[in-house]
């Protein structure tokens, strides 16, 4: 279990080992790894990440889970198997115009969840979403 305070809410985040079942083979995921990658980047630009550098919240994500089948629009994440709200499950949210794609790191304790992700304000960084604005969970492998 990890303690951490973000903008001055106390977060508790655990190592979480999930199954899911993709073409009937069943695959162990650490939401751990995922979530570990992303905050390698944490304060970096699309360049210090190594990805385009307009709308690139896609790119980030595509660079640290290795996915394949998503594009650069961060919608095009919605394709993927939908699952349980949890740590390691990528969010998609709505915005004017298009949208936006991280990776969940935590939760609060009135249950938003913190998401990692690129292009937020022209970096990486961690940052709580209400859970409303989330459009759906979906797998990162």
């Amino acid at each position: 279990m990890r303690v951490r305070i973000i903008a001055g809410i106390t977060i508790t985040t655990t190592l979480v080992l999930y199954r899911l079942s993709s073409s009937n083979r069943s695959l162990a995921v650490s939401a751990g790894g995922v979530v570990d990658r992303a905050r390698q980047f944490i304060g970096a630009t699309a360049s210090q990440v190594g990805v385009r550098s307009t709308l690139w919240c896609s790119a980030f994500l595509r660079k640290i889970t290795g996915a394949s089948g998503v594009d650069d629009t961060a919608l095009s994440w919605e394709r993927r198997q939908h699952i349980a709200p949890q740590v390691g499950a990528i969010v998609t949210m709505g915005r004017r115009g298009g949208g936006h794609v991280g990776v969940v790191s935590g939760f609060t304790a009135k249950g938003d969840p913190i998401v990692i992700s690129g292009n937020n304000g022209g970096r990486v960084r961690e940052a709580v979403h209400s859970r409303s604005s989330i459009r759906s969970w979906v797998s990162a492998s």
